[in-house]
């Protein structure tokens, strides 16, 4: 049976997704050398006379594959997996927000499962972990200009994460009625907090290799709460680093009308978030 003819920009996107995934599946090296070019085409299906075409050296395809890695087009977060497990406790704890120490249990509660989906995925998927060691070691590639365009990607990347970040953290500073700790205040300062949050995580991760963060989890009652709960070390860091950069806002009346606000809000946020995954 004759192969389909396909376009060249159909081709580009079927050998750059097919290389990434060899080298997901062996072990991200930024030499890139456990990816065969023949291996590719046959994976992607494609011509590889379409292949060569558009790749007549191997070092060109090696660039063009540093730099898909490093737009980070294949990651992908916790979000999902997380709304399955938020959705029931926050229905079942909604009805008795109106004091204090409900509210900030919830809080902690949330932080605690959400930070420990982000970490466990960014810290264990083969995608993830592709990034983060390009991440390290890009700044060793010996073409000057391929380690430009591969710097640039990564930026852009780390930088679409930090403004993302930045608006989940204003949006639930508001819902919960916190606000930035004085003198960081507005876009700014969240845009401060998630600089310095993503910087921990990426930490984080990259210490792994010579201290274990993912140690065995601790009971503890953090950060307020009077609930006991498992918490793995680096969940601890992250959720301490995050809640030191905000308070209760004192202007916050947590009365009938702003827990039913709080409830729909939650509610349409979750709907919507588990429509977009």
């Amino acid at each position: 049976m004759p192969r389909q003819r396909i376009n060249d920009r159909e081709t580009e996107r079927r050998m750059l997704d097919a290389a990434i995934e060899i080298a997901q599946e062996r072990g991200f090296q930024a030499s890139l050398e456990g990816i065969v070019f023949d291996e590719v085409v046959r994976r992607a299906g494609v011509s590889r006379t379409s292949a060569y075409r558009r790749w007549p050296a191997r070092e060109l395809f090696y660039g063009d594959i540093l730099v898909e890695l490093a737009h980070g087009t294949a990651l992908r977060g916790s979000e999902e997996n997380v709304l399955h497990q938020l959705v029931p406790i926050i229905r079942e704890r909604a009805a008795s927000l109106t004091t204090h120490q409900d509210r900030q249990n919830l809080i902690v509660e949330i932080l605690r499962i959400s930070l420990h989906a982000d970490y466990r995925v960014a810290s264990t998927s083969p995608q993830w972990k592709a990034f983060h060691a390009l991440l390290a070691s890009h700044s060793g590639l010996a073409d000057p200009e391929l380690r430009a365009r591969v710097g640039e990607a990564l930026r852009t990347t780390l930088e679409d994460f930090n403004q993302k970040r930045a608006r989940v953290y204003a949006q639930f500073a508001a819902l919960f009625g916190y606000r930035l700790v004085p003198p960081l205040a507005g876009p700014d300062g969240f845009d401060f907090m998630s600089r310095a949050l993503g910087a921990l995580f990426l930490g984080l991760i990259q210490s792994e290799a010579t201290y274990d963060t993912n140690e065995a989890p601790r009971l503890m009652r953090p950060f307020g709460s009077s609930e006991q709960s498992e918490w793995i070390p680096a969940v601890y860091m992250l959720a301490g680093a995050l809640l030191s950069y905000v308070e209760p806002d004192p202007h916050a009346q947590w009365d009938k009308t702003r827990v039913q606000d709080f409830i729909a809000a939650m509610e349409s946020y979750l709907n919507t978030s588990a429509h977009s995954s």
